[in-house]
């Protein structure tokens, strides 16, 4: 690899976040056009600060109608797994 260019062989991956947002296509076809297109617009502004606080303001945002498509090729902006956790005397087993 010279000046930072990625050769052709060496892997590339993109990593994507999918947020489904529950019952929103028959929410959003029950609303009038006008009504619709504001919701979706104050989506997009809701979003944009937490992408800021994450350090993703540059990942690609696709708003697909009904959720989210986040993705990035930067490996190192990727959180580690969350685990869930145990509820009140519950326990996970590994």
């Amino acid at each position: 690899m010279k000046n930072g260019a990625r050769n052709e062989t060496d892997p590339y991956r993109v990593y994507c976040l999918c947020i489904d947002m529950i019952k929103s296509t028959k929410t959003g076809l029950e609303l009038p056009t006008r009504q619709f297109d504001r919701f979706n617009q104050e989506l997009v502004e809701q979003i944009k600060p937490h992408l800021e606080k994450l350090e993703l303001s540059d990942a690609l945002l696709k708003f697909t109608g009904d959720g989210w498509l986040l993705m990035t090729n930067h490996e190192k902006k990727i959180p580690p797994p969350v685990l869930p956790r145990a509820h009140h005397g519950e326990h996970l087993s590994e």
